[in-house]
């Protein structure tokens, strides 16, 4: 370790950071010292995908009023339908607009998901040269994960992860400052329960280890930074704040009741087939809550999907066949993307509705069967847990930013009233952003760009 100090050189250390290249893959230990948690805490799992939803196979008719309870809707459309099982924990909301797309010149739905969950334009930027666009602002995730961290220390403020989540970035600790997520479950699993099964002595000696390795790194981070200009100096504290989150997965102890290690495969066959989409999901959701009921983290983030270009071969022959010019890219298996496209010609409406309602099932049922199949007290996870469905546009076939899919689930406490259809006319979304604080228990008036609106009425438990 100390060699590492002595021949790693000032200059070379700053301009592999502005880079962005200096980023460690240190792996945080967990303690075997576990205490029983005192009462439940809140926690979000935020999602997201993309090229929207056939909408009029999950939107029901406008209510008068506002809203109606979904176990009386008479005849549910079948993606709606499809979630059923779980109408008395579920919220779906008509009506809500990207409005912060409307900010920007030449708009591209698939370049949306950036302000997802900012809700605030960005700026274009170039990206491999595509035009894409920051987050505009800190995102939920992250504002929540500081709200928390003045009154508790997590090993990991956020968790982001993704599945064939190329593209742009949901996770913002700045306007320009995303979070990169970890697409592979194996990596995921090793970082957060690689070390359950050490020896206690291996354990000690490891975590000091990558320890004096953050020391160095922060003494040099502070030595460098008297040195740069205020562009370079805020790029530097970006890559010190990850620093400091290191430095806290290091030192926290982790305690909660029903923390047990997920069971992932030990070989990672899933990570070269494009097929294996379906376990790649289930991985991640298992993570996410796995962590939580360790107490690892209270907010995570997943993000499926670039922009759509991906295969969904596992869902029949139909999706197998070969695409032809005209309808979607030639020579290739039809992707989700290509079906958004052509979703409203006869013969492929049932292939969008079949690709929307296997995500519906894999990324919301799933994730809710396995909060409520946690115990926690009296109850389950699933009672103190937000689970949030967003898409990044509305109908996929134009990339409208109007009548965007978002679904809440869960029970936070009784903060969310459920069993609903809330469609209370055009809205934007940073009101349902606002919500969200809300049962979080940080009862902002806004977020985002505060043009945009407050508090959607009538969510609140």
């Amino acid at each position: 370790m100390t060699t590492l100090a002595r021949d790693f050189s000032r200059r070379s250390f700053v301009k592999a950071v502005l880079a962005g290249t200096a980023g460690t893959a240190l792996v945080p230990l967990l303690s075997d010292d576990w205490a029983r948690a005192q009462g439940a805490p809140r926690r979000v799992i935020l999602m997201s995908k993309t090229n929207g939803m056939h909408l009029p196979g999950l939107f029901p008719a406008t209510p008068s009023g506002g809203e109606i309870a979904l176990s009386e809707i008479a005849s549910p459309p079948p993606l709606l339908s499809s979630m059923s099982r779980r109408f008395k924990d579920l919220v779906l909301l008509g009506g809500i607009e990207q409005t912060t797309m409307k900010e920007l010149p030449s708009p591209n739905g698939h370049h949306s998901a950036s302000h997802t969950f900012t809700g605030a334009a960005g700026t274009t930027i170039n990206s491999g040269g595509v035009a894409r666009f920051d987050g505009g602002g800190i995102s939920l995730d992250q504002w929540l994960a500081q709200q928390i961290g003045k009154t508790v220390n997590l090993p990991y403020p956020t968790l982001n992860l993704s599945v064939n989540g190329g593209g742009d970035k949901i996770s913002w600790r700045a306007r320009d400052q995303g979070v990169t997520n970890e697409d592979n479950p194996y990596t995921v699993f090793t970082r957060l329960f690689g070390a359950r099964n050490l020896p206690p002595a291996q354990v000690d000696q490891q975590r000091a280890e990558r320890k004096s390795v953050l020391d160095f790194v922060s003494a040099r981070f502070a030595a460098a930074s008297k040195t740069l200009g205020t562009e370079d100096r805020a790029k530097l504290d970006f890559h010190g704040q990850s620093v400091r989150d290191l430095e806290k997965r290091l030192t926290a102890v982790f305690s909660q009741a029903g923390c047990t290690t997920p069971m992932l495969a030990q070989s990672n066959p899933m990570l070269a087939a494009q097929d294996q989409m379906p376990a790649r999901i289930s991985a991640q959701i298992e993570l996410i809550v796995g962590a939580m009921a360790c107490d690892l983290t209270r907010v995570a983030t997943l993000k499926i999907g670039g922009f759509g270009d991906h295969a969904l071969l596992w869902l029949g022959d139909e999706f197998k066949r070969l695409c032809t010019p005209g309808t979607c890219s030639a020579g290739k298996p039809t992707s989700y993307h290509d079906v958004s496209h052509q979703q409203f010609k006869p013969d492929w409406t049932p292939l969008k509705q079949r690709a929307d309602q296997f995500f519906l099932e894999a990324m919301m049922l799933y994730a809710l069967d396995k909060l409520d199949a946690v115990k926690e007290g009296a109850g389950t996870m699933l009672d103190s847990t937000l689970v949030v469905l967003a898409d990044d546009m509305g109908n996929g076939s134009s990339h409208a930013q109007s009548d965007i899919p978002w679904i809440l689930g869960g029970r936070i406490g009784g903060r969310l009233k459920t069993n609903r259809f809330v469609h209370q006319g055009k809205r934007s979304h940073n009101g349902v952003l606002v919500a969200i604080a809300h049962m979080m228990g940080y009862p902002v008036d806004t977020f985002g760009d505060a043009k945009f609106g407050g508090l959607l009425p009538g969510l609140l438990g």
